[in-house]
């Protein structure tokens, strides 16, 4: 199970914050976890959540992560039973608890300007803000620097009544009890009156909302849904395959993941949004293809990787620019090859089928190999890196041995993740697999959210991004082609 200590340190590594400032803001939070460990995972909840609403509003996400996490570090100066008080909130108290954005504010200062001015400020926005008078800054913040801190000081006080709202058990708003989730936001709408649009587009997008899937009453058009699938022979057929490598490689790049292109955002012009979509529409074709070849002859057919070679091809069609989808290509071949061969009722788990896949590539031939080195060639040429080279092992008689000797010659860290993820049988992909299917988050990205992240920092933190998510693509395909009939998208 993934702690908020394992998400944090994700995100530090996905924003490359340095192991000072990560080890500085692990001591302030230490202060927080020996006086109260409610108020400690508050901290960290709040920082996480506010570096997403940052990343969704294309602001900067490490301000609002460090500002979030520290921001109620002044409530370590707080008497415990004033601080862990759940009923009978008394002015008294209230008068001590007023004092810790200041105290906040204090402790930061020299340390985490930015920070420090943000969380004086949390406060001063909800009714009866506080504090009144804001202190002299020791730094001569510029113009747009203190619209700055105000912007994202209310981002912030936002974030710290939502995650207050929806999880501490106080009597602040009537009876003591957990709200529900259309009572917390009745109240965060009401009290952020100033905020409504921003926090109906939170809601909108999974950022706000159960972070758990809920038991749904039955959908009323249940037999809507259950009437598409008469005639289906629930045998697996060349077009479900295209349909399901489409999906999955067009729903990937709408999770919010850092450091990819997302539904929010492009990471850069070659990696626009629209250039995946189209890139995972018309790689559809040489995979049905595949699938269709190998039904046919009931056995793996003597070449397979000239698949791989078309939708390389065929992924850069009716787009102008964008880096290729080659990661995804190179795996999904003999995963989908696997599946057709061994799995044509949608029975055996992935785990068999990966291990299966690493045997398709194994009883591939030298032909294979030149494919592959041809598919490669053609994906550095697409992506404009003409002198990058390919390498080529003339001795390998099949694929598996290509990627084995690969690894052998690999030094950066993202080709030897590559390569070990076709020789050691797909193990991220098959994670990935495994933790979309057992998280209780509420739809699709923000499962497959949960997954990438869960990645990059167990296994991938020194790898580049996108050869993780080439890795999630493939996962949601796994996903998708093992359990067709589910209402996997949310």
């Amino acid at each position: 199970m993934t702690t908020l200590e394992d998400q944090l340190e994700g995100e530090f590594n996905e924003l490359d914050i340095s192991i000072k400032n990560r080890e500085s803001v692990k001591t302030y939070l230490n202060l927080l976890k020996i006086k109260d460990q409610q108020t400690y995972e508050h901290s960290i909840r709040v920082g996480l959540l506010s570096s997403r609403i940052a990343r969704h509003m294309h602001l900067d996400p490490k301000a609002m992560l460090f500002a979030g996490t520290l921001h109620d570090i002044g409530k370590a100066l707080i008497p415990p039973e004033t601080l862990q008080k759940t009923e009978g909130f008394d002015e008294k108290d209230m008068v001590k608890m007023k004092k810790h954005p200041e105290s906040s504010y204090q402790m930061l200062r020299g340390v985490h300007e930015f920070s420090a001015e943000i969380a004086l400020r949390h406060h001063i926005y909800q009714e009866k803000g506080y504090p009144k008078r804001l202190p002299k800054s020791n730094i001569p913040f510029s113009s747009n620097s203190q619209l700055m801190i105000n912007f994202f000081a209310r981002i912030l006080s936002l974030a710290d009544f939502y995650d207050a709202v929806s999880l501490r058990v106080n009597d602040k708003f009537g009876e003591k009890r957990k709200l529900s989730s259309d009572e917390v936001r009745a109240i965060v709408l009401m009290k952020n009156r100033d905020q409504k649009h921003l926090i109906e587009d939170l809601y909108a997008n999974g950022i706000f909302g159960d972070e758990t899937t809920r038991i749904e009453a039955p959908d009323s058009q249940d037999f809507l849904y259950t009437s598409l699938w008469q005639g289906w022979t629930g045998e697996r057929n060349p077009k479900e395959v295209r349909r399901h490598v489409t999906l999955a490689c067009a729903l990937e790049p709408l999770s919010d993941k850092v450091g990819c292109t997302t539904r929010e955002s492009d990471l850069n012009p070659h990696q626009k949004l629209e250039y995946f979509i189209t890139g995972a529409i018309n790689i559809g074709d040489a995979f049905e293809d595949l699938a269709q070849r190998t039904l046919e002859l009931g056995r793996q057919p003597a070449l397979i990787y000239d698949a791989a070679y078309k939708a390389q091809a065929d992924c850069k069609k009716n787009r102008a620019g964008g880096r290729v989808n080659q990661g995804i290509i190179e795996m999904l071949v003999p995963i989908v090859t696997a599946q057709v061969l061994f799995d044509p009722r949608y029975q055996a788990p992935p785990a068999e089928i990966l291990e299966r896949a690493k045997g398709v590539m194994q009883k591939t031939s030298p032909e294979d190999v030149k494919e592959l080195v041809k598919m490669k060639r053609l994906a550095y040429d697409l992506s404009g890196y003409h002198d990058r080279p390919v390498p080529e092992y003339p001795e390998v008689e099949n694929v598996y041995g290509y990627y084995a000797t690969d690894l052998q010659h690999s030094e950066k860290p993202t080709s030897i993740k590559h390569n070990e993820e076709f020789v050691l049988g797909f193990p991220t992909i098959r994670k990935i697999h495994d933790l979309i299917m057992a998280s209780k988050r509420k739809g699709l990205n923000r499962k497959v959210e949960e997954a990438y992240t869960e990645m990059r920092r167990t296994n991938h933190s020194e790898a580049a991004a996108g050869l993780t998510a080439d890795c999630t693509a493939c996962g949601i395909y796994l996903v998708l082609s093992h359990h067709p009939k589910d209402k996997v998208v949310r």
